[in-house]
């Protein structure tokens, strides 16, 4: 037990020894880190204070700087208010101006600075303007004024404000000269009326004209020459097409629409389209002349124009029979069926007129003519031959008359019964013969 327990004492003594040696190691190193550190800051310390030191010696520096900055400001100041020349410790606008100018102005050495300088002191005006917002008097006791630099940038700032709105009207005119340019040029082409604005301004009438020749022509019933004129336009207005009076309401109503038309043409295409609209409308608001007149009625079979087509088919043959040089033949069942006559009131209204004119013109011509001896033909039934009788040119001209009084009075009725015409827009003895007159008028009696 004994050699075991010494074995053990000698293992702990020699750990301890090993403990001890390199703890006595290690606190050696740390000591003379330490000391390493207290080194260092001392020598940061004695830095600072170096620091501190060469702060406080700037900051006095500056005082000074500023004191004496300080000092030359106040003698400017000084200087500015006694060239102002002040009453009673207050120096006027006008003052003020003299004696800035006498500092920014006579005492420069550089002229290019002076003359800004000059520019900015011209205007009494300005002067005043700043010394209202120092004092509410306009008058400047020593206190409100600054150094003279202060206040020329504030009286360079009110030159600034003063000229900003001038400038915007500058700008203004700048962009106002190209419109007022163009708007010269437009007014110079719009007012223009030479001769053609005028030749153009009466070519838009011929539209309403031609559309209205039918109507105008009736209005001239007692001057042949103008009522054929008229007749003539509107039998070839309405036989070039049907989209003609289309194509023409088209032009007219873009010459009206275009601003680079003149005036003077869009003036009358305006007037012309509603002319021609007028014109177009007829005497019936909703339903157009033709509409009327082509109107097939479902009681009689046949519509206006029918009737007049077929009235006129007897009165061309005695007519045509005026020009022959022969003994014609009035062939009474050849009928034109189908023609426009039927379907346009216009070209109705111009055979009325052409053949009334043409059967006028030659017995005025050589009034024997009615003697002449002509030939009628008539199919008397639908299984015989044709018939024919002789005759003369007046009797003829009888039947015809008495022929076409029958059916304007199927017209009348027509009128009166289908399309719904008050009686009273119609001519009073509109269909009624000769005889049914002498009749109600001697009934009447």
């Amino acid at each position: 037990m004994v050699p075991c327990r010494r074995k053990m004492w000698g293992v702990v003594v020699v750990t301890l020894s090993v403990e001890v040696a390199r703890a006595w190691r290690l606190g050696g190193v740390g000591v003379a880190r330490c000391g390493g550190v207290a080194r260092r800051l001392s020598a940061i310390s004695k830095e600072a204070e170096a620091y501190l030191a060469e702060a406080r010696k700037l900051r006095a520096e500056a005082a000074r700087l500023e004191a004496e900055l300080a000092a030359m400001r106040a003698r400017e100041i000084d200087r500015v208010f006694e060239w102002a020349e002040p009453v009673d410790g207050k120096v006027t606008a006008a003052g003020l101006q003299r004696a800035l100018t006498r500092h920014f102005v006579e005492e420069n050495w550089n002229e290019r600075d002076a003359a800004r300088a000059a520019g900015v002191l011209e205007s009494v005006e300005r002067l005043e303007r700043f010394a209202s917002t120092r004092s509410s008097d306009g008058l400047l006791r020593r206190h409100d004024l600054d150094t003279p630099s202060a206040m020329r940038l504030e009286l360079e700032r009110l030159r600034r404000l003063e000229h900003r709105p001038r400038r915007r009207e500058a700008a203004a005119r700048r962009d106002d000269e190209p419109r007022e340019r163009a708007i010269l040029a437009f007014e110079r082409q719009a007012n223009r009326t030479g001769a053609v604005a005028r030749l153009g301004a009466v070519a838009c009438y011929v539209l309403p004209t031609l559309e209205g020749a039918a109507w105008t022509a009736s209005c001239f019933d007692g001057v042949p020459l103008i009522s054929a004129v008229f007749d003539s336009l509107a039998a070839a207005y309405r036989a070039v097409s049907p989209l003609g009076p289309l194509a023409g309401l088209v032009v007219v109503v873009n010459l009206a629409l275009a601003v680079s038309t003149p005036r003077l043409v869009r003036f009358a295409a305006n007037h012309a389209v509603v002319l021609d609209l007028l014109a177009a409308l007829g005497s019936r608001p909703g339903r157009s002349p033709a509409e009327l007149y082509a109107s097939v009625a479902p009681d009689h079979g046949a519509s206006i124009g029918m009737h007049m087509r077929h009235s006129l088919d007897h009165c061309a043959r005695v007519a045509d029979a005026l020009g022959s040089s022969e003994t014609p033949t009035l062939r009474y069942d050849t009928r034109d069926r189908g023609t426009t006559v039927e379907t346009d009131p216009a070209l109705a209204v111009a055979r009325v007129r052409a053949i009334r004119d043409s059967v006028v013109g030659a017995i005025a011509a050589d009034a024997t003519i009615v003697e002449r001896r002509v030939v009628a033909e008539f199919a008397l039934s639908a299984t015989e031959s044709l018939h024919e009788m002789p005759s003369t040119v007046e009797r003829e001209l009888a039947f015809v008359a008495h022929h076409a009084y029958h059916h304007l009075a199927l017209i009348r009725l027509i009128a009166l019964s289908h399309l719904d015409i008050p009686e009273s827009d119609l001519p009073p003895k509109l269909g009624r013969a000769p005889s049914t007159l002498i009749f109600d008028a001697a009934n009447a009696q």
